[in-house]
């Protein structure tokens, strides 16, 4: 394990690795089982009202009749804002939930003085793509140019690959694009498990191979994970894009997959921050609470991504782009 983990941390990584591991891979092959008895634990742990900072204020909404949570910093003056955030949550796209993301968004709103907002989209296996793209589609369209002037899209893990994918499609309907993509160890590639950072990190990092290969399946529904809608870096609609924040850590399974998202961004002109958290883990920030508040790998994730929200919006004109599926169909589904 790394050097500057504390032994807390050590061992709730430990813990929630081997307990991830435990998860039976035959059961998560089964639609209805996952229904019935997974996901009703795994989406409605959160984080309580009362363990946020009191300089946060939380409420329950609806977006073109998705529901969600509001996180709002003492203070901010009512609506429409000149900016939010819209965060998409992670949990490999058929877990988590608002709750699950409480304290993290609360950390953010506080750092950036933003408004946030964290739909509960809907999930696999019943809800498997494009279902959940769709919906934070429906979401952005409520919020831009009447909740807000300037609209970020933002998301961790899986909701990573739904914030980009979603920017995407937004794109080619012609729609104002967001105003950037702050992304947390996005989940760009999902049906992969060989590259090097998963032999590397593996026994490391919480988060295994087999499982989450099943997972992935659970959203590409009928779709190959090779399809570029689910593995994004093959997908060639990247120019014109907002500017995008990829922070992530420095020991996750998912970090190559990262690094050819950087590679993929570059080489289409799309403007690309990177921030590695050294000797860090998947989402690292969300587990701040481990370090005591005081883990400073988290405290640069929430100034930069702080940073990011605030800059002067850069104006990129959108353009009506509509890519043939690798099946022959329109790739455009907002």
């Amino acid at each position: 394990m790394p050097s500057s983990w504390p032994p807390q941390v050590t061992l709730a990584m430990g813990v929630l690795r081997e307990t991830l591991r435990q998860v039976p891979v035959w059961a998560l092959r089964h639609p209805e089982f996952v229904r019935l008895w997974v996901q009703p634990v795994a989406c409605s742990v959160g984080f309580p009202h009362p363990v946020l900072p009191s300089s946060i204020e939380l409420r329950r909404g609806t977006a073109n009749g998705i529901k969600g949570e509001w996180l709002l910093p003492s203070g901010i003056k009512p609506g429409p804002w000149d900016r939010m955030l819209l965060w998409a949550h992670g949990g490999g796209f058929a877990f988590g939930s608002p709750r699950t993301h409480r304290l993290l968004l609360a950390q953010v709103a506080i750092t950036a003085r933003i408004p946030i907002f964290c739909p509960d989209y809907r999930k696999p296996p019943h809800h498997a793509f494009p279902a959940p793209v769709q919906d934070i589609c429906s979401v952005y369209l409520a919020l831009q140019g009447k909740v807000a002037e300037n609209v970020f899209i933002g998301g961790d893990s899986a909701g990573g690959n739904l914030a980009l994918a979603a920017t995407q499609n937004l794109i080619q309907a012609g729609v104002p694009m967001p105003a950037g993509v702050p992304v947390l160890s996005p989940w760009t590639d999902p049906g992969d498990i060989i590259t090097p950072s998963w032999k590397e990190y593996e026994g490391i990092d919480f988060i295994p191979s087999a499982q989450a290969l099943e997972v992935a399946k659970l959203y590409a529904g009928a779709l190959d994970l090779s399809d570029p809608r689910i593995a994004l870096t093959r997908n060639i609609s990247w120019d014109p894009f907002p500017p995008v924040l990829l922070q992530y850590g420095a020991c996750e399974v998912f970090r190559s997959q990262m690094e050819t998202l950087a590679s993929v961004c570059t080489t289409h002109g799309v403007k690309v921050e990177t921030q590695i958290a050294e000797e860090m883990p998947h989402v690292f920030p969300m587990f701040s609470l481990l370090w005591g508040g005081r883990c400073a790998r988290a405290l640069e994730y929430m100034d930069a991504l702080g940073e990011f929200l605030n800059r002067p919006i850069e104006e990129v004109e959108p353009v009506v782009l509509v890519t043939p599926a690798p099946d022959g169909s329109k790739q455009g589904y907002c």
